[in-house]
């Protein structure tokens, strides 16, 4: 049964980043069949997949196997268990999680039966939805993906550029994601220092503690170069005009420039924060 499941479905061989982010407009799908077809993707594909939450479309799919049953939440309580998978909704056959999801989320506030396997048997229960559309179960992608994740290994001399290749592209898709903040759920989605704890795990991992802080790194690296005074951007922008127009900005100029950027930083410092302060009044 596991094994039909994952042939379900054709097998998606673009990377989601490199159409949300880097511009890629054409994707080859390779079918279980061994047939390719080519699509052509919208100009502003990215912009769709950002406001319809479809950002990781193209990601692996998982099946609908339960890795967790919240204690207290309706699954648990009606008896789901760790390890089940679930095979319907409502009698609707479900090969994979999103599926799972998005067919209860139809049943708001309602009660659907769910067919699940479990040690080989095949058994079903009623399970009352909550007003969002969730049950308390939640699925480890990890273990689903990690088998088709290539491992590669590089020595001193190939890891040097191949970390300058990781670092300017990383740098490259933080950019190209600032166009996103000046659409309504672009700003709703910044930021502060909430939002940056939340980017390391719970338990220590040093790979990705690493990583994080390098991303930040580059993150105030980018950020301090833009063209707002206060930041060494604005600096390198007045001296610019100063090298073409050879003169120097006045003393009023730049000194209310740079209330203007401090106004301008402390606005967005506050806003960031306050959406992490929302964000956890509000339970998001």
């Amino acid at each position: 049964a596991v094994a039909q499941m994952k042939l379900k479905h054709a097998v998606i061989t673009s990377v989601n980043r490199d159409i949300f982010l880097r511009g890629a407009r054409k994707i080859e799908v390779r079918h279980p069949d061994g047939g390719v077809e080519e699509i052509q993707l919208p100009e502003e594909v990215e912009y769709t997949m950002f406001h319809k939450d479809a950002v990781a479309a193209f990601t692996p799919r998982i099946m609908p196997l339960v890795d967790s049953a919240i204690v207290g939440k309706s699954a648990f309580e009606a008896g789901i268990q760790n390890g089940d998978l679930i095979t319907s909704v409502n009698g609707d056959t479900v090969a994979f999680w999103d599926e799972f999801a998005t067919k209860v989320q139809e049943h708001k506030s309602e009660k659907v039966q769910l067919g699940y396997l479990r040690d080989g048997s095949w058994n079903s229960l009623e399970v009352e939805t909550s007003d969002k559309g969730q049950i308390g179960v939640s699925s480890d992608s990890q273990d689903q993906i990690e088998p088709l994740i290539k491992h590669k290994d590089f020595s001193l001399a190939s890891a040097i550029p191949e970390g300058f290749s990781t670092g300017m592209w990383t740098l490259h898709d933080y950019a190209a994601q600032l166009k996103f903040i000046f659409t309504k759920k672009g700003a709703s989605s910044m930021g502060g220092f909430g939002t940056f704890g939340k980017l390391f795990p719970k338990v220590w991992d040093w790979q990705v503690f690493w990583l994080n802080t390098a991303f930040i790194s580059l993150i105030l690296a980018f950020m301090n170069f833009l063209p707002i005074p206060a930041l060494d951007g604005g600096h390198i922008m007045f001296l610019l005009y100063e090298i073409i127009s050879r003169r120097k900005p006045s003393e009023k100029v730049l000194q209310y420039a740079q209330m203007v950027g401090i106004i301008l930083l402390l606005s967005l410092l506050i806003y960031a924060n306050g959406n992490d302060i929302y964000k956890w009044i509000s339970g998001e």
